[in-house]
């Protein structure tokens, strides 16, 4: 994967909780870094909701335009049981990738969470 990405980008930072690959720590706290000396073009990211939710903070307030592949518990995966529903957004019809500028309208975003048995949970 890293490798594709690669392609299209002339550098790719890389972070993991535990070290195991690429820069140990926050990604959050790799971006602070970076942005102090390097032009961003775009930022992709995936992961914890709460993370992103950081990213989408920072992205807005540097002006980067951002995509983020959300997950959500899904049980139809058509938009039919609305299980997967976020701020008027389906994220199995309308994503699962959203831009910054969608999310940033999107009151729940990073702060609660749907549990498998449908259920909400404070993130």
């Amino acid at each position: 994967m890293v490798n594709q990405v690669r392609k299209f980008s002339k550098k790719v930072y890389i972070t993991t909780d535990d070290g195991s690959y690429g820069t140990r720590g926050f990604a959050t706290d790799a971006m602070d870094k970076i942005l102090k000396k390097v032009k961003i073009d775009q930022i992709y990211t995936c992961g914890p909701e709460i993370m992103m939710l950081k990213i989408l903070e920072k992205a807005i307030s540097h002006k980067i335009p951002a995509q983020f592949s959300l997950e959500r518990y899904m049980h139809c995966g058509v938009g039919a049981c609305g299980l997967c529903t976020m701020d008027g957004y389906w994220i199995c019809n309308d994503g699962p990738v959203f831009t910054s500028s969608q999310l940033k309208k999107v009151k729940n975003f990073g702060c609660r969470c749907r549990m498998p048995d449908g259920r909400y949970k404070k993130v």
